[in-house]
């Protein structure tokens, strides 16, 4: 069985250039599921492509978690993680955003 040393989703809606509205959740890095709301704020506003939003936003999901050390990652890997997976997240889901944008 393999069992996931974090998780992280984004959901992503835009207006036209810009993010109109972000929600962001992690798992496996909190003694439970979080919504990370501090990591919505930089995204919502900025436009598609903004790197410093995005990593404002992985900044921010790193500070809330909370992860522990096990046999499947220590706390540092899982925090270094969720920084990468942020970014990466976010890309994906502003293209997806914005393909959706264009097929209207």
């Amino acid at each position: 069985m393999d069992l996931a040393v974090v998780g992280l989703a984004a959901r992503v809606s835009t207006d036209g250039p810009r993010n109109s509205s972000c929600s962001i959740a992690i798992g496996g890095a909190a003694p439970t599921p979080l919504v990370v709301d501090s990591a919505s704020a930089p995204i919502v506003g900025a436009l598609l492509s903004d790197a410093a939003a995005f990593e404002a936003a992985a900044a921010a999901v790193t500070d809330a978690a909370n992860p522990i050390d096990d046999g499947r990652g220590t706390r540092e890997y899982r925090r270094n993680a969720l920084r990468t997976l942020m970014r990466r997240v976010l890309e994906h889901a502003t293209e997806r955003a914005r393909s959706r944008e264009l097929e209207r």
